[in-house]
């Protein structure tokens, strides 16, 4: 089934691939290398800030209570520790370490120094 999606929801995508990457650099993140991950989650993110005004992680719940819906606005409260003591937040969508092995595979570093090894498609910026 081929999606047709409008120039207006490409935008909106764009911006909010936009905005994760300046946060990530300015917070010395990286965006996850699985661009297929970090399309899933800006896209939910995009749905949740058209449907409800706000960027809410598309990760977690929203409970209708506005104090602790504003928790969950990305970046979330948690990312933070997430990243620190997991290597990585919730949604993936930021990572803390990234570097290539000499077999052409990505390595994700998570809890405890553990890197994770996965060969990914290359990164290719929204254009």
């Amino acid at each position: 089934m081929v999606t047709l999606v409008s120039l207006e929801e490409r935008a909106e995508k764009i911006r909010v691939w936009v905005w994760a990457e300046k946060y990530a650099e300015r917070r010395g993140y990286k965006l996850n290398p699985d661009e297929d991950r970090v399309a899933e989650v800006i896209h939910g993110l995009a749905v949740r800030e058209e449907k409800f005004g706000k960027r809410y992680c598309p990760c977690r719940i929203i409970t209708g209570n506005d104090v602790e819906d504003r928790k969950i606005i990305c970046p979330c409260i948690y990312h933070t520790d997430e990243i620190e003591n997991e290597g990585a937040c919730h949604c993936r969508l930021f990572v803390r370490s990234i570097r290539t092995n000499p077999h052409g595979f990505v390595e994700l570093q998570f809890m405890n120094g553990h890197v994770v090894a996965q060969k990914l498609k290359p990164y290719i910026q929204p254009s």
